[in-house]
């Protein structure tokens, strides 16, 4: 990716970035409960709505200057298993955290999704009723985020404001025809 098309004087920029990731998923089924799981590192991962994005390397003076990668970590599990035969119960948990950028970064020039957030986390567990095409249900979801208030050069979080939380409820109604 190239991130500018000319410097502040009006030169061509040709300096580019790479990002890459890696993500696994696993779903397994046992007896009508059924585990899903996804883990996911990379750097520069704000395409996919994660905390990520990239800045200017701090040590480089040049016009073109060169950037680095904010990393990035997350993880979610859901759980389901139906204990009745019309109703559903499922829990679901993720966990995403800023790992800072690969290198030293200049904090006035980062171009990210979120880069001030240390981690964030959810908790939703659900339950669901369904007969013939009809399914009613139930959602509770509990999240919290932690937000950097001081960043090492790497822009990683060193100290951070007290947790923020959130509680939604959610009714779902759906109809398959």
């Amino acid at each position: 990716m190239r991130p500018r098309l000319e410097t502040e004087n009006g030169y061509k920029a040709g300096s580019t970035i790479s990002s890459a990731s890696l993500s696994a998923f696993l779903r397994w089924n046992l007896r009508g409960h059924t585990l899903k799981a996804q883990g996911l590192y990379g750097s520069n991962l704000s395409h996919l709505s994660l905390i990520g994005g990239y800045g200017k390397r701090l040590t480089d003076t040049r016009e073109d200057y060169d950037y680095t990668n904010l990393k990035t970590w997350s993880l979610w599990v859901d759980f389901e298993t139906r204990p009745l035969h019309s109703f559903q119960v499922g829990v679901f948990g993720g966990y995403m955290e800023n790992l800072g950028a690969m290198k030293a970064v200049d904090p006035a020039v980062i171009y990210a999704c979120n880069a001030d957030l240390h981690s964030t986390g959810r908790i939703s567990p659900r339950i669901t009723w369904s007969r013939d095409r009809l399914l009613l249900g139930v959602e509770y979801s509990l999240y919290q985020a932690r937000w950097g208030k001081e960043f090492d050069s790497h822009y990683r979080p060193v100290e951070t404001y007290p947790i923020t939380t959130n509680h939604r409820g959610m009714i779902l109604v759906r109809y398959a025809f």
